[in-house]
């Protein structure tokens, strides 16, 4: 048997990952057989493709070949109460218009957060497709890319596919400039690290960022024909919210005592030490974004402060985090008020000015 494709429409999908122990039981049928069952849970079209073969080549005396016999199942639904995979997702799309500003990131955001309720991670493994996130409310990462993939198609927000670490997200692409998502990894009800909200730790990170969850990434950004790049946090989720600037304002009186005594380069450690870096990496990167966009001064003279993350592990059980920060002093412009009043502006061609 090979896998239940879905179609509605638009493009044909797998439903489920034939591979997987649910469906490997009809790779060998023997002399019993199975009774094959498989729920039709949207209106669309599926098909079911069976190859019956017959080997005997184990039988020397009668060895012939191997004989096939094909055959596919067509079922089309067509229930009300079973909407396609594309009415779920153009009825969602309607919803979001009216409950957001319409704008590319508020929406983004919107069918960031509809996709993540939609569904619960499949760790069997069975279930790989949109028509069983949706309609089954179960998947793998390939669910939860492709749901947030028709989603955003279906509002007018570019969007793409990235793959790496045998795991799959998404690119979106929000005012003109690209970010990464993960609806998968950010699927969480978990709360372990104070304010940082898990369940958007991972909406629109910097490729940079990305790669610190899965390491494949690097390789993807890195490539010269790469059509995703993202290297701009102004659409990551702390940043726009405000909760990266309350984590940057933190570091303020330290960062402030460097930039008083007039010291170019200094580091200084991050409050999250006993955060996993595969986290406080992540974290720390949007910090440094922020505080390199606070206004820094001394005395009167601005200052142009950069900060990068630094998280450095030195063994399974212990890793350092810090940030690298380098600043450039701006000279304070002299200046002098004059009181209102009469003036003569004199230059040396003037000759009553002369001095003998």
């Amino acid at each position: 048997m090979d896998v239940p494709t879905y179609w509605d429409g638009g493009s044909h999908e797998s439903v489920c990952d034939p591979s997987r122990p649910a469906w490997s039981s009809y790779y060998s049928l023997g002399s019993t057989g199975h009774d094959f069952t498989f729920d039709f849970t949207a209106s669309g079209t599926y098909r079911i493709y069976f190859y019956f073969m017959d080997n005997d080549r184990n039988d020397p005396q009668n060895d012939k070949g191997i004989y096939y016999l094909r055959t596919t199942a067509e079922v089309t639904v067509n229930d009300a109460v079973r909407p396609s995979v594309t009415q779920i997702v153009n009825d969602a799309v309607a919803q979001c218009r009216q409950e957001t500003n319409g704008s590319e990131y508020d929406m983004a955001l919107w069918l960031h957060d509809w996709t993540l309720d939609q569904l619960e991670y499949d760790h069997s493994l069975n279930w790989c497709s949109a028509e069983s996130g949706l309609t089954r409310h179960q998947g793998t990462c390939e669910s939860y890319q492709r749901i947030y993939s028709k989603l955003l198609d279906a509002a007018g927000i570019a969007n793409g596919r990235i793959t790496g670490n045998g795991h799959t997200w998404n690119a979106v692409k929000i005012d003109g400039k690209w970010c990464q998502m993960d609806p998968t990894w950010d699927d969480t009800s978990d709360n372990w690290y104070g304010d940082l909200d898990q369940r958007h730790l991972y909406f629109g990170l910097t490729d940079e960022l990305m790669a610190i969850a899965h390491s494949d990434h690097t390789a993807n950004y890195q490539k010269n024909d790469y059509a995703y790049r993202s290297t701009d946090l102004s659409n990551n989720y702390f940043a726009r919210n405000g909760k990266a600037d309350e984590w940057a304002e933190k570091y303020a009186e330290r960062i402030q005592q460097h930039l008083d005594a007039k010291e170019e380069s200094f580091s200084i450690d991050a409050d999250n030490q006993s955060i996993p870096p595969s986290i406080s990496g992540i974290q720390n990167g949007i910090v440094a974004y922020a505080i390199s966009l606070k206004g820094w001064k001394t005395g009167s003279a601005k200052v142009e402060l950069t900060a990068e993350s630094n998280v450095s592990k030195e063994s399974n059980s212990k890793w350092s985090a810090k940030y690298e920060l380098n600043a450039e002093y701006k000279t304070a412009a002299l200046g002098r008020m004059i009181d209102d009043g009469p003036y003569r502006l004199a230059t040396a061609l003037d000759d009553r000015m002369a001095v003998s």
